[in-house]
């Protein structure tokens, strides 16, 4: 009984390393990927295509390959943040200055109460910012936080009552 038990343990263990690997679930010794892979290209080489797979564009001539690679070394450039680690003269945006007049940003009047100042006073905003959440001191008798009713409140507030139908 323990050589079957045994026979069928190593029984598995070979199966199941033969049946799957990382690529995925494999028949015979290829995985499915691969079938595929080789089926597709018969399948061009049977359509008459050499090497099964058909190039799209032609060859790349030399003047391109120089622009290439001159553009590919541009980027390279460009993108090594690693000399900037202790540049701070670096400007990675335009000033705000040329940003409002390329967008055309227009600016608006906010009034505002200066406490120090003890009058209102203007600031310039963009038309695009949301305005100011401002209250006047003592608009809310419950402050400008959202108002939860105590219980004889709700009661009073209810819509099942007849105190507002009168």
């Amino acid at each position: 009984m323990k050589y079957i038990i045994l026979l069928l343990i190593v029984f598995s263990a070979i199966v199941l390393f033969n049946s799957s690997t990382k690529e995925g679930i494999k028949e015979g010794n290829k995985t499915l990927s691969q079938i595929q892979q080789e089926a597709s290209i018969q399948d061009a080489k049977d359509k008459g295509f050499d090497s099964g797979f058909y190039e799209t564009r032609a060859a790349e001539t030399d003047e391109q390959r120089e622009k290439r690679e001159q553009n590919e070394a541009e980027l390279a450039e460009k993108t090594d943040f690693t000399k900037a680690a202790n540049d701070f003269n670096v400007e990675y945006h335009d000033p705000p200055e040329k940003i409002i007049k390329d967008e055309g940003i227009e600016f608006g009047k906010v009034w505002v109460f200066d406490p120090i100042l003890k009058k209102k006073v203007a600031i310039l905003r963009p038309s695009t910012q949301s305005n100011y959440t401002y209250y006047e001191p003592g608009i809310y008798k419950y402050g400008a936080s959202t108002y939860v009713p105590n219980y004889t409140e709700s009661v009073l507030l209810s819509s099942s009552n007849s105190y507002f139908n009168k």
